[in-house]
């Protein structure tokens, strides 16, 4: 079973937190062959060899962890976002319908969604004409 974080509004960042996910994953599972090699008797390694993998591959798992699976997909999904509601009015739309308290704060980040939504007296977003 694998667990990773989902981003609702970045597929970019779900998928980097996926594949770090599988990676770290990957990492001490082979750390933990490198434990087992070295305590086997018919190992094709040399011990030194096993233990230096093993600790190169704990490590790993650990900076894949704490430094890219913690950080990097956030600050993805947080670009990803702005990106997008700078940029795409249909995604702007969505977002404001999904999110109603940041339609004033889209409206000025994105010029062509102000132009073509506004909000109605029951604070529905309307297309203008």
């Amino acid at each position: 079973m694998i667990w990773y974080k989902s981003y609702t509004y970045s597929v970019k960042a779900t998928a980097l937190s996926a594949f770090s996910s599988i990676l770290t994953y990957f990492a001490v599972i082979g750390a933990l062959v490198m434990v087992c090699l070295l305590f086997s008797d018919t190992s094709p390694l040399h011990p030194a060899l096993a233990v230096v993998l093993a600790i190169a591959l704990a490590g790993l798992a650990a900076a894949v962890y704490f430094g890219f699976y913690r950080r990097i997909p956030e600050r993805v999904a947080k670009k990803d976002l702005e990106q997008k509601l700078q940029n795409n009015v249909k995604f702007a739309h969505r977002f404001c319908k999904e999110n109603p308290g940041m339609y004033e704060a889209v409206r000025q980040m994105n010029p062509a969604f102000a132009e073509q939504y506004t909000k109605n007296e029951a604070g529905e977003l309307v297309k203008t004409s």
